[in-house]
């Protein structure tokens, strides 16, 4: 990142997906031992390696586009610092139990049988239906 800074890569656009979780589990909150290590603030991170860093709300087309305007509008972003969009996401987001983390323990699970029918109820979406635009019978059961 330093590197990238020092050769000012204005054109450069880093986004990040900053749900506090990893495959080696929270990184937000420290819970157990698979849990870690604590990130604190990235858009901070960023900004130490010279970064124009924005927090923003990853669910939030219109402000991610807002962020984006920010920087297509820039005048010589050649000779500019790189910018990071630092999205704040849930992952799962619109599905009670996987916003809620019980049904996403790591990044390693996928939802199947009674679990992809209540996933794709609280989406307000029909198993059946589901199946037959994605693929066939044997998606996710």
């Amino acid at each position: 990142m330093l590197n990238i800074a020092h050769q000012q890569l204005g054109h450069l656009v880093v986004i990040v997906d900053h749900n506090g979780g990893a495959t080696i589990g929270h990184l937000d909150k420290i819970d157990g031992v698979n849990d870690g290590p604590r990130l604190d603030s990235i858009v901070d991170k960023f900004k130490s390696f010279g970064f124009l860093a924005f927090p923003t709300d990853g669910h939030d087309i219109k402000a991610m586009w807002g962020r984006f305007k920010v920087w297509i509008e820039r005048k010589c972003p050649q000779y500019a610092a790189p910018v990071a969009l630092v999205c704040d996401t849930v992952k799962g987001k619109g599905i009670k139990s996987m916003e809620d983390g019980s049904f996403f323990p790591t990044h390693y699970r996928l939802p199947m049988g009674a679990d992809l029918e209540k996933a794709l109820k609280n989406l307000g979406m029909d198993a059946v239906e589901f199946k037959t635009e994605v693929g066939g019978e044997n998606v996710g059961y």
